[in-house]
Formats: C-alpha cells, structure tokens, sequence
C-alpha cells in the first residue's frame, strides 16, 4: 500500500489541505478516492472522484483496477446526497472484467 500511495503522495497532500481548509466538512479524504458534497439550490449533490492513476500505464485496457474500496469508502459518505456523480478518467470498459461488472452493478 505505501508504495502504491507514494506515486500520489504530493498532490494527496496538496488536496487534504486545501479541499479541507475551504470545504468546511463537505469533503472526505482517502488515500485514492476524493468526496464532496454542494448544496445546490436545496439539492444535495454528491460526487466522487475515483483514481486508477496509481496502477496505470499504457496498454492497460482490460487489466485497470480502481480497487472498490474507492466505491465502498465513497458510499457512506455520499448516502444522503439527493444526487451522486462519479467521476473517473477511466470507462469501466477498460476495468478487469470482474471489476467492470461489480463497479457497473454497484454505482
């Protein structure tokens, strides 16, 4: 895990700081996976930001994992939202076939 994190650390740091300092409890951290919250004319809207950055490189198709502990982390905080985005510079078409079917199945 630590040298998985490492390859993020400087930006992860950068976000933590500045999304927590100017959010004001309408984000949560993880070590991949970022989360926020806005109030939009009464409507609560959610949205979660999956990273694969970690573990890409080129001609990855069908052999990208996002892990689901990124979708598993995000749900809780996200369950009351009236509305949910994800958001991914990936398609679930470029996922390990049994990571596609559980992220399509469970978001």
């Amino acid at each position: 895990m630590e040298m998985l994190c490492s390859r993020t650390k400087v930006l992860k740091e950068f976000e933590k700081t500045y999304y927590s300092e100017n959010l004001n409890g309408s984000y949560q951290y993880g070590d991949f996976e970022s989360n926020f919250k806005f109030d939009i004319n009464g409507c609560k809207v959610g949205v979660t930001s999956l990273n694969a950055v970690w573990l890409c490189g080129l001609g990855d198709d069908k052999e990208l994992f996002i892990g689901i502990d990124q979708i598993t982390n995000s749900q809780s905080f996200l369950s009351d939202c009236d509305i949910k985005i994800i958001a991914s510079h990936i398609g679930y078409d470029l996922l390990t076939e049994a990571e596609g079917k559980y992220a399509k199945e469970t978001t």
